[in-house]
């Protein structure tokens, strides 16, 4: 499955950063269950400590899967300053977007077909 998004290309804020220590990273990925059900995990990671801070899996890749574990972090009161995704729809969502603004977060986004940016 892929989702796609009408969103101009935003830049890459963190790309030239000598120091990750204000940033998280979020991305979604499938997990195909023995099943052959899909969940989807959502994480928000810290590319310095190299660490999953907060996850939530879900049934349906949601805007609302993809904000969770940014909220999470935000109510334990964990610092950072900037959220890096992707340019899926999920992150580029009204929610996601509000969610960031309302905790005075920057936003950057990965480069078009660039997934490293983001790995």
């Amino acid at each position: 499955p892929t989702t796609t998004t009408d969103m101009p290309q935003k830049p890459n804020l963190m790309r030239h950063l000598a120091d990750l220590s204000e940033v998280v990273t979020t991305d979604i990925t499938y997990i195909q269950l023995i099943n052959q059900k899909w969940v989807y995990l959502a994480t928000a990671y810290d590319p310095k400590a190299r660490k999953v801070l907060a996850w939530q899996v879900g049934q349906q890749m949601t805007q609302d899967l993809a904000v969770a574990p940014i909220q999470a972090l935000i109510y334990q009161g964990y610092t950072f300053k900037m959220v890096h995704s992707d340019t899926g729809s999920q992150y580029t969502s009204r929610l996601f977007e509000t969610t960031l603004t309302d905790a005075h977060l920057r936003h950057s986004y990965s480069r078009k077909g660039k997934p490293a940016d983001n790995g």
